[in-house]
This record gives structure tokens, sequence and C-alpha cells, in this order.
């Protein structure tokens, strides 16, 4: 290495000569001296020696300042040639010593060039050690690529998303590290890059295990000092969140734009001091004004001063709550129909408030006709004669009407809220269950008959016609039941569907009683005329029974009376056949029937197989009244035969014994005894008289 000599030293070098010069010059003297000191004594040897001492300082040998002592003057030249050799040799050691120094300063500055080379290393690996710290922590994915598009250097997010370390990635071509479809979608910015031209671009791509990304990518590119392309760096950041969310965004614009444009309302932004900052309305003759004319503006300049106001209060509470707030106004418009408007005024932060402006007119009709219905259908409630209960979906009870107070003698205060068992008679509630079940899973139960119970204690028939109440999801909350009380009905028509089979087995012993009483009539008469009377008075006693029977319609009616026209027809001889004795008791509507029913069957069978059947064949009938156990009011009436043909137990059950058993017992709640000894018929029926028991009949 070739390093200038530094100008220090170039000065030492050329004041050399002239300090050789001297030094011979005082060798000379030195000689002179020492000469003169031989011939002159000790001082002039102490001289002499002085001289030696410089010489020696300046050139260095000792024995030289001796040779002259001992040659004299004779010595001087060949003095001067060795002073001439010793300075040689003095120069050449001082051009060692220099080269020497030369070398120590060249060293040293290498040793200090290496110091600051291996400072300038470690700084160097500090640097990188930073980078590559920085770079794996950022959430970019950042490399270097060369110009033959192979991979130079790349960041960990590259190892995250091929799933393979870095040293599989550098030195690979972009072709073998990415997928085929993906490098043939970026090759043509990579193409770009290498041509020097700075390329950002969005592109999706599909990592090692599968999954899509999109991601911003630029290429930089790189260059030479002689503008050569040496490579481009690379940073791509993942945007897949941002895009979703931007397409998310897009969507969701897309769906507010659709859904104001499907909203009739008219919208309107104002700011607090009632200014119109932006509106909405799908057809601007909807609005008061052109917006021109109402934009920036506020409520009171432009709308009418009551409406104004209307607005401005609602403004001011919709602030002051932070609530929204409604009000409604209506507008007329030559030629057009009055119309009605809902305005719901919306805070949006502390200082805008959304007015949302909706035409009502047509609701409005419709509350108007569906209030008008409601009340007509709550007349027809309160009016109906039939009971009108609406239950919840646990069968508590929601709604009574007037009837069904009627009905069951429940007050609505007593009745809302209670459970339907209140009602429901213990021999019905299964069946009871099993409605409320079918209807709640709407699988019937839409009209049911069973036994219900009153609030005193009665026991009633009941119809139900049930409608299970759905909601929009089709589930059942509530079932509305109108109920009517058929106890007189039922009861009708049982006694309906008796009095027909009784009127063919009436008809039948009718024929048969005719047909006794005409054979009796024969037997008794004399002649033609007596029997014709005769016969024809018994049927004329039948005919005033039936008679009575159809006037009083089986309602309340005298007992003797009752006793005496069914059995007139069957006195002989002035009733001499006949016995009757008892108060005059007042037969019940309810008992009447049946009774009558009783009586005419035992006098029919008299006259076919009893004492009405011969001549001197008896018939007693006797009743009295008392009080049973319980402190009601009971009938036991005795019909009681005798000289009669002998009677025997009947083998079967006819009509006749079933019309007098199950009357008596099933629609009075009495009790009948049927005894047939050899010297007559006996009958004895025990019937409840009073109002308890006449109820409790029904």
């Amino acid at each position: 290495m070739t390093r200038e000599m530094p100008a220090a030293n170039r000065a030492a070098d050329r004041s050399r000569p002239r300090a050789g010069t001297l030094t011979v010059a005082l060798v000379l003297l030195g000689g002179v001296a020492v000469s003169i000191h031989a011939f002159h004594g000790t001082r002039r040897w102490q001289l002499a020696q002085a001289t030696a001492a410089v010489v020696d300082d300046e050139a260095g040998p000792g024995w030289l300042a001796w040779g002259v002592l001992a040659a004299g003057l004779t010595g001087t030249a060949l003095l001067t040639v060795s002073i001439a050799t010793s300075l040689s040799r003095a120069r050449a050691l001082r051009a060692v010593v220099d080269r020497t120094g030369e070398l120590e300063s060249s060293n040293r500055a290498l040793q200090q060039e290496a110091g600051e080379r291996r400072r300038a290393e470690e700084e160097s690996r500090q640097s990188a050690t930073l980078l590559a710290l920085l770079t794996d922590t950022l959430p970019v994915y950042i490399s270097y690529v060369g110009a033959d598009q192979r991979y130079r250097w790349v960041n960990r997010r590259y190892e995250e998303w091929f799933h393979r370390p870095r040293d599989q990635i550098i030195g690979r071509h972009v072709r073998e590290v990415q997928r085929p479809e993906s490098y043939e979608a970026m090759r043509p910015y990579l193409e770009r890059a290498l041509r020097g031209e700075r390329v950002q671009y969005e592109n999706p791509l599909t990592g090692a295990d599968g999954a899509a990304a999109v991601f911003d990518t630029t290429y930089l590119p790189h260059r030479a000092e002689d503008g050569a392309v040496l490579g481009f760096s690379v940073l791509v950041s993942d945007i897949t969140q941002r895009v979703r969310a931007e397409e998310a965004l897009r969507r969701s614009e897309a769906t507010t734009r659709a859904l104001l444009d499907a909203v009739p309302d008219l919208m309107f932004r104002m700011d607090r001091r009632g200014r119109y900052l932006a509106y909405h309305a799908q057809d601007l003759g909807e609005l008061a004004a052109p917006p021109e004319q109402f934009l920036g503006r506020t409520a009171r300049e432009v709308l009418a001063p009551e409406r104004a106001e209307q607005c401005m209060r609602s403004l001011e509470r919709a602030f002051r709550t932070g609530a929204s707030q409604t009000y409604e106004y209506e507008t007329v418009r030559p030629g057009r129909p009055a119309r009605q408007w809902e305005v719901r005024v919306v805070p949006c932060g502390s200082e805008e408030v959304l007015l949302l402006v909706r035409d009502v007119s047509q609701r409005k009709r419709d509350e108007a006709r569906l209030h008008e219905s409601e009340q007509r259908l709550s007349m027809f409630i309160r009016q109906s004669p039939l009971g009108v209960i609406v239950w919840n979906a646990d069968f508590a009870v929601a709604e009574w009407n007037p009837a069904a107070e009627r009905v069951f003698g429940y007050p609505a205060s007593e009745a809302v809220g209670r459970h339907a068992s209140f009602i429901i008679a213990d021999r019905s509630r299964a069946q009871v269950d099993e409605v409320f079940r079918a209807l709640l899973e709407r699988r019937g139960g839409e009209r049911s008959t069973n036994e219900n119970t009153t609030r005193d204690g009665r026991t009633i028939l009941c119809e139900w016609y049930n409608t299970p109440l759905v909601d929009a999801d089709g589930k059942v909350v509530a079932v509305a039941s109108i109920v009517q009380d058929v106890t007189e009905r039922k009861q009708a028509e049982r006694r309906q569907t008796m009095m027909m089979a009784e009127l063919d087995h009436r008809v039948k012993n009718n024929l048969a009683a005719v047909h006794s009483l005409a054979q009796q009539s024969i037997r008794s008469a004399t002649s033609v005329e007596e029997f014709r009377e005769t016969f024809m008075g018994r049927l004329r006693a039948l005919e005033r029974m039936h008679n009575a029977l159809a006037r009083s319609h089986w309602e309340g009616i005298g007992l003797l009376q009752l006793v005496q026209q069914t059995l007139e027809a069957y006195r002989y001889d002035q009733g001499a056949q006949v016995s009757i004795e008892g108060e005059d008791v007042t037969i019940p509507a309810r008992a009447a029937s049946p009774l009558v029913m009783a009586l005419q069957e035992l006098a029919i069978n008299a006259a076919k197989y009893g004492a009405f059947s011969t001549q001197s064949g008896r018939v007693a009938v006797r009743w009295t009244t008392d009080n049973a156990d319980g402190g009601a009011r009971v009938l036991c009436l005795v019909w009681t035969e005798s000289g009669g043909p002998p009677v025997s137990a009947p083998t079967r059950r006819g009509f006749g014994s079933e019309l007098i058993e199950g009357g008596i017992a099933f629609e009075l709640k009495g009790t009948v005894r049927l005894e047939f000894p050899s010297e007559g018929v006996r009958c004895q029926m025990i019937i409840p008289l009073d109002l308890q028991a006449e109820a409790a009949g029904a």
C-alpha cells in the first residue's frame, strides 16, 4: 500500500545535510583544539575533551575523538573519511527508523480502519436485526425480488402465509412460491415493475391452506447508478377485512337506499333552530313547497304559525328529553279531501333531529271504521242473550259479558281472572279438559255440550261454541266461547221424545181403553140408548182429561183436579169404584206431566187388567204432604186397587212400568215403589214439591 509521508518527516530529512556539515566542522575544530592542547598543557586537554563530547553527541562513536588526539593533524583526513562513513550509516539507520515509524503509522491507520470497519459491520448487523424486527412486527408483507424474479429477502409474514420457513422462499422464483393461477395474475405487474414502473394494484390470492384473501400490492423498483433495474421492493397489505367492510358498507348503503325508496314517509333533517338541512321524498308532489323554498330556512319561515309552533315545541321536547316526540296535523288543499299527517321527531345526536312525516289518512279512516265496528260488537256482546266468554291460554277468564252473568250467576268482577274450573261440574271435568287441549292444539273442540254449575249451586246443561284466537305465528293465545243454557231445551227434547213414545203407547192404550169402556158399557147397559149415553160420557171424560192436560201444558195444576179428571172416565155407579182422599195441593209445572202420565198409566192398566176391569173392583187414591229429612216438602201419593182379578208380578217390564218409574224418578228426582199383592196393585210415589226440589229436578 502506498501512503504519503508525513510533512514533519520530510522537513527533518531536509534539515539533515545541514546537520552533517555542522558535525564535520565541529570535528575539524575539535582536531585543531586537540593539537593545540598537546603543546600547551592540560588546559588545552580539557578544551579538547569538551569539544570531543560535543562531537560525540552529534556524531556518535567516542573512539573517533581519541583517534584524533592520537593521530593529530595527520589523522584529520582519515577522521574525515570515518566521519563520512558514520554519517552514511547514520543516515541509513535514520531511514530505517523513519521507515519503521512510517510502517507503525500505517499499521495504526490500518487498525483504526479495521476498527471502524468492525464498528460499521456491527452497526450494520444491529440495523439489519432492527430492520428484521420492525418488518416482522409490521402487519404487512415485505420482500425484495431481484431482476430474475427470485425472492432475495422476505419478512415473517411470508412464512405465515405460505406455511414454510424463509430459507424455503428466499432464492426461489416467484412462480415456484405462488400458486400458478396467482402467478399468472400478477405476472403483468411484475414485468411492469422490472421495466422500472411503480405498480400498485389489488388482487385476490389463495394461501397454502386454501384461505382466500384480498391484498393491496405495491412494487417499488430499485435502480443502479446507470439506471438499470436491479429488482424491486414489494409491500403487500391484507385488505380482506377492509374489502369486506367496504362491500358490507356498499350493501348497507344499497339496502338503506332501497329502504328509503320503499318508505312512503317524508323525511326531514333539522337543527336546533328548526332549520331544514335535508329531505327525502319519493314524490315531490307530496311536499308542501319545492325544496329550494324550504332548505336552509327555519320552520317558522316556511310553515303556518300554528304548525310552526307545534313543530318547534316538539323539537324543544325532543332535545330536552332525548326521547322521540309525536304530533299530528291536518292539511286541506282545494279540490282534495282533507289529509291527516303524523310527525315523529327523533333526536339524532345533540344538534339535529329527524322528522318522519307519514300520511295517516287511511289509517284514521280505518281506525274510525274499526272503532265503529268495535262499538257495534261491544253492543252486541253486551245485549246478546248468549253468554260470551274469552279465556286466556291458561283458560282463565279474560272477558265476561252480562249474558254470561245471567247464565252462571257470577258478575264480571268475580269471574274475570278465575280458572274455568269454577263453573265446571265434577262429572264434566275430564271432558272439558280434553276440549281445552284440543283447542290449544287446534285439532277440534269447537263445539261441546257439558254440565256446568252456577253460583247458587245448580247444575245446568250448556252448549259451547269455541273459537281459538291465534297470533301471527299460528300460536293459540286465547279462546272465545259462546255459551247457552240448554237445560230447559234438553228437558223439552227429552219430554218430546218421551211424549212421542208415550203418544204411540197412549194411542194403543186409548184404543184399549175405548174397547174396555165399550165392553164395560155393554155389560152394564140395558139398552142401546143407555150404552150410547154411558159410552159417550166416558169418551168425553177422556177428552176432558186430555184437554185439561193440553191447556195446562203440564204447568201448575191442582192435584185434586188432576186426579179427578184422570179417573173420571173410569167412575161407575156415581163413583162407587173410585175413592179420592187428600188436600188440594198445587203440583209444580215440572211435576204435573210425569204425575198425570203415571196416574193415567195406572188407570189404563187397572181398566185392562185390574180393578177397573170388573164391576166389583175399587181404586183408592190417597195423598199427604210432609217434610223430608232435609226439610224439603214432599208429596206422598198411594194408589191402591182391590176387588179386581187376582194379581201376580209381571214377568217383564213393559213401557207402562218404565213410564211410571222413569218419569217420577228421573224428571222429578222422586221415588216410586210398585207392589203386586194378589188382592191388587199398590203404587207409592214420593215427589219433591218445593222450589229447590223443582230446581233439582231441572
